[in-house]
């Protein structure tokens, strides 16, 4: 949950890390680095948005984006599922926000659509072992309204903390007609991996 602190500048949220990342954290308040966890996660923050503005449209674009993990397409319930087959209505996702393109890393930035919170994902391009556009054993065609081409999402696997992770994302969708940028994205991206068809 997001709440808004007793001064008029600050925010308070409520940040998911993974376990090493967390360790790390607590390691520079143990060598003095930091004073604090939160010292430390807002300094992280400073550089990324320092970061974020000396790139030039040339080195990063922001596109809209839609995703959820693999392991949260079994959590969907049915309000999920009938909103899915409903005209003018989103596919299935856990986070909504946007998708900033780097030159070494994908990083999805939005919020949890169930809690509110706050999500970041950050994949290095070192760390992606495969790209798919298409329908797959996790996320079918029957999740979709019409189980059409365009409208199937744009799966990235990749490595994190030693564990392969698969994120399913739409990019820049239509809600008339439904369809995404995902092959666009999916062909662009194997070309920044060096992989061609």
């Amino acid at each position: 949950m997001t709440e808004k602190s007793d001064t008029k500048e600050d925010w308070r949220i409520t940040l998911r890390l993974p376990k090493r990342d967390y360790y790390f954290i607590q390691k520079l308040v143990e060598d003095g680095e930091y004073v604090n966890s939160a010292d430390a996660i807002r300094d992280a923050v400073k550089h990324f948005r320092v970061a974020l503005e000396k790139q030039s449209p040339m080195q990063t674009r922001y596109v809209d984006a839609m995703w959820i993990f693999k392991e949260e397409i079994g959590q969907k319930d049915f309000l999920d599922w009938f909103a899915a087959h409903t005209s003018f209505m989103l596919p299935i996702h856990r986070y909504k926000g946007a998708l900033h393109l780097f030159d070494d890393a994908l990083v999805f930035y939005g919020k949890n659509t169930k809690t509110g919170q706050t999500e970041i994902d950050v994949i290095p391009f070192q760390n992606v072992d495969n790209l798919y556009f298409g329908f797959d054993d996790a996320y079918k065609r029957r999740e979709t309204r019409g189980g059409f081409g365009h409208e199937a999402p744009l799966r990235i696997d990749y490595k994190e903390a030693n564990k392969l992770k698969s994120l399913y994302c739409f990019l820049e969708f239509n809600r008339i007609s439904r369809a995404t940028k995902n092959q666009e994205w999916f062909r662009a991206l194997q070309k920044l991996q060096g992989v061609t068809d």
